[in-house]
């Protein structure tokens, strides 16, 4: 980050929360789903069994329900993440390490290189 001194292992300790929230929630998709693979190969009658009239059971679950599914799980690890970052940089911000560096002010900004100060 650019502006931020921060430690090495701080950073990875951040991406480690980050990446376990991650793997717990594609688990919390993945293994329903592969029970319901596992169910459906075994049982014969839920594959051809049309519970609205239109579809069969497989073609349910794995249309409408799948997809609502990764939108919920979409929303909660934004929101999860979000408020990982935000304690992270809350309990980083004022580190003896944290030096920030200020932007530059208008006028900074707005000079030229061979500007040299002096007004003619």
């Amino acid at each position: 980050m650019r502006g931020y001194t921060v430690v090495t292992d701080d950073v990875m300790a951040l991406v480690q929360r980050q990446r376990r929230v991650a793997l717990t929630l594609l688990a919390c998709i993945l293994v329903p789903l592969l029970v319901f693979s596992l169910v459906v190969g075994r049982i014969d009658a839920l594959s051809t069994w049309q519970p609205l009239g239109l579809l069969t059971l497989p073609w349910l679950i794995l249309g409408p329900g799948v997809l609502f599914s990764i939108v919920a799980i979409a929303y909660v690890h934004e929101r999860i993440a979000l408020r990982i970052e935000n304690e992270w940089s809350d309990e980083h911000a004022d580190a003896p390490g944290a030096d920030r560096i200020s932007a530059p002010g208008p006028t900074e900004a707005t000079a030229s290189p061979d500007d040299d100060g002096d007004e003619r």
